[in-house]
């Protein structure tokens, strides 16, 4: 991410292409090395039969544990949308909110993650870099902010 950054909050709209492509993409077998050279495996998409323009749910195995990695998208912040990426099971108070900028078209961008993606188009590489990064975060815990 060497670009400029556009600091404009994405369009709801992009934010709900972002996690339809997603969803659509049903990521698998895609393996993330997160703290303590543990290795987390994404399984694949848990909503594909559902509308992902709210929530989208993938399932994630870190060692003999499988998880439920949420992304609850909120496009009615005063900063504009986010995401808020949730691990369950795990314990209460661990979610990680995430803002969403870009314009109304090129790359959607989550910047406290370091990474975007161009709804229109990505392709499954793109997106499997997108989702490492979401999987990091996820792992990490709540944000400092």
């Amino acid at each position: 991410m060497t670009d400029t950054l556009d600091p404009t909050p994405a369009p709801a709209a992009r934010a709900r292409a972002l996690l339809r492509l997603l969803r659509d993409l049903n990521l698998s077998d895609e393996r993330v090395t997160i703290a303590g050279a543990r290795t987390v495996r994404i399984v694949g998409c848990r909503s594909l039969d559902e509308p992902a323009d709210r929530v989208l749910v993938y399932r994630v195995r870190c060692g003999e544990i499988e998880y439920d990695l949420e992304l609850n998208l909120h496009t009615d912040g005063e900063h504009g949308p986010e995401v808020v990426i949730r691990l369950t099971p795990d314990s209460p108070g661990t979610d990680r909110r995430v803002r969403l900028v870009g314009g109304a078209d090129g790359p959607v961008t989550a910047p406290d993650l370091l990474a975007r993606l161009d709804p229109d188009a990505a392709i499954a590489k793109d997106a499997a870099h997108f989702m490492r990064r979401v999987v990091r975060a996820a792992f990490a815990g709540p944000s400092a902010a």
